[in-house]
């Protein structure tokens, strides 16, 4: 595999030179949102990655406010930082307050988008798993994560992602019934079927 140094570049020069086109901005955001994802598995700091995303994110928006899939393209970029916070102990509230805020403004203007509500269910999700570490319990964000995680496969059976956030999402809330000394088998059972 050759991984080139700089993805992007031509995208980025693309955009400077149409800065008013609001495609190539997106596809920046949506660029930085891989490559986060990429540096965060291998366990290097995305943060610089994170803020190029959010700035190509934000002239997307600029250049076009009216595009679902670029607020939830952002969604996924404060999502993507969020889980890095968390991965160094940082505080990550004000972030996924961010990601759940991008993703729900994607809705308000396509309330049919799959990706939107993925997106919203992902974000929901880490505020779960970031609440739970603080031993903070939203059985509110919990029902409202899984509804978005269920509306997005219910209008794409094909969204993976979706179907697999499910899953975490039911193991988080069962983790947490057997710290409380609750039987999870339920919990459990609802996150296969």
């Amino acid at each position: 595999i050759v991984l080139v140094e700089h993805p992007g570049e031509e995208l980025r020069t693309a955009a400077e030179e149409a800065p008013s086109d609001p495609r190539a901005w997106g596809s920046l955001c949506r660029l930085g949102g891989s490559r986060m994802d990429f540096l965060a598995d291998r366990g290097e700091d995305p943060e610089p990655v994170y803020l190029e995303a959010r700035a190509a994110c934000e002239n997307a928006l600029i250049a076009d406010s009216g595009r679902a899939e670029v607020h939830a393209d952002l969604a996924n970029a404060h999502k993507i930082w969020a889980e890095a916070q968390m991965a160094r102990e940082l505080d990550a509230g004000a972030t996924l307050e961010r990601a759940a805020d991008a993703a729900a403004r994607a809705l308000e203007l396509d309330p049919d988008s799959a990706t939107a509500y993925l997106q919203l269910g992902r974000a929901l999700l880490q505020q779960v798993r970031y609440d739970y570490r603080r031993g903070r319990v939203s059985e509110a964000t919990l029902e409202r994560a899984e509804r978005a995680l269920r509306t997005a496969a219910e209008k794409d059976p094909k969204l993976t992602l979706a179907h697999s956030n499910l899953g975490n999402l039911r193991q988080e809330a069962g983790r947490h019934q057997e710290q409380q000394g609750l039987d999870p088998a339920p919990t459990y059972a609802r996150a296969v079927a």
